[in-house]
């Protein structure tokens, strides 16, 4: 039997027996694909089970199911409260879940959001439904901290067997990938134990030391925050330099030195060309011998209460200014001294040289007095 006009069976009315054997149809005839076939819909929605009470309903045009929500004219709620929608595009073969915020009843729902969609390629993109090519890409909202977070007992892991490689990369060479941005004291871990990691390593090299960076030419920047100024150590073929870049020169990169490879000597920058205003020294052997050498122990990280020679900063700087640094208000890492003082060592070796060649002439000019008194 086929019914080809509405039929209205209200709660109470009982189906007859021979009517529950059969296939029916409402809006088609006959009935062939299943027992129940709608065919039709009021503003692209079929069916609605569940009515005033937050129910489901079924959609047209593309295969939709709608979550306390039906079609006309746009996306409709059953019932108070929140909806969903699930539609597969029969134009490219996505399947998309959109969320909606709360609503009340038959007023358009609000809030579109395409939470997950997942595309014929097996390409899976959160938080939108198009233009993705990872296999799994996450947007982010404007009014979000970030894209995606991973929570676990202890640890998150990413391609966690033994054949995989992990990829974290910006989208383009103009973007940047950026670790830990959202919060500014806390820290980052990478492997633990004996883990070795490598950075700009070329076709999946493995690294041979805990921490390997390759660099075509300047290799690892140092600043310190609230500063733009910035040291820059890299490896050549056999010497380590090092190189400072100052913002208030024009951002110019100079050379300071660099160790040698063969016998590990520091080197610093001498060039003639690097210096201008050059003057001889003035005598120097008077001031060279008001200097104390002396011998001490330093009082911290001194266990075994080794000695030292050497000289003590205040006294150099009362007599050789120039190789005394003063550091003011820094952190030493002794709470007791605001002034911490430093002395270049090296800086003695011009002077003792100076003072060696006053010596030297005043020998000289000895030996020729002693020469005119014994031809006398």
């Amino acid at each position: 039997m086929y019914i080809k006009s509405l039929i209205i069976i209200g709660a109470l009315v009982a189906i007859p027996a021979g009517l529950a054997a059969q296939n029916v149809g409402i809006g088609t005839t006959p009935t062939t694909r299943a027992r129940l076939e709608l065919h039709g819909s009021v503003g692209n929605t079929t069916a609605i089970f569940g009515a005033d009470a937050n129910g489901v309903g079924l959609g047209a045009n593309w295969p939709t199911v709608e979550f306390n929500a039906y079609y006309n004219g746009g996306y409709r709620y059953i019932g108070n409260g929140f909806a969903l929608v699930q539609y597969l595009s029969t134009d490219n073969g996505s399947m998309v879940f959109e969320p909606y915020a709360s609503g009340v009843k038959d007023a358009p729902a609000t809030g579109q959001k395409a939470a997950l969609a997942i595309v014929t390629n097996g390409r899976v993109g959160i938080g939108f439904n198009t233009g993705f090519n990872a296999q799994l890409n996450v947007g982010k909202d404007a009014d979000k901290a970030g894209s995606a977070y991973f929570a676990a007992p202890r640890f998150s892991a990413f391609n966690y067997t033994a054949l995989e490689h992990t990829y974290i990369r910006g989208g383009d060479d103009s973007t940047r990938l950026q670790l830990n941005y959202y919060a500014q004291n806390s820290k980052i871990v990478i492997g633990v134990d004996e883990t070795q990691v490598s950075i700009n390593t070329n076709n999946y090299e493995a690294p041979v030391y805990p921490l390997q960076i390759y660099a075509p030419d300047l290799a690892v920047g140092l600043m310190r925050i609230g500063s733009l100024n910035q040291w820059i150590i890299t490896p050549s073929q056999y010497y380590l330099k090092f190189f400072f870049r100052s913002t208030t020169s024009n951002n110019v990169i100079s050379q300071r030195g660099s160790f040698d490879y063969n016998s590990g000597q520091y080197s610093p920058g001498s060039d003639r060309r690097i210096k201008k205003q050059i003057e001889p020294l003035p005598p120097m052997l008077e001031k060279l011998m008001q200097l104390q050498p002396c011998s001490y122990e330093m009082k911290y990280h001194n266990l075994n209460h080794d000695q030292t020679f050497g000289f003590i900063a205040q006294e150099v700087k009362e007599i050789f200014p120039s190789l005394v640094h003063v550091t003011e208000n820094a952190n030493t890492g002794y709470d007791d001294i605001k002034d911490f003082h430093t002395l270049n060592y090296s800086g003695f070796a011009p002077i003792v040289i100076k003072a060696l060649q006053e010596q030297q002439a005043q020998l000289k000019l000895l030996e020729e007095r002693t020469a005119r008194l014994e031809k006398k």
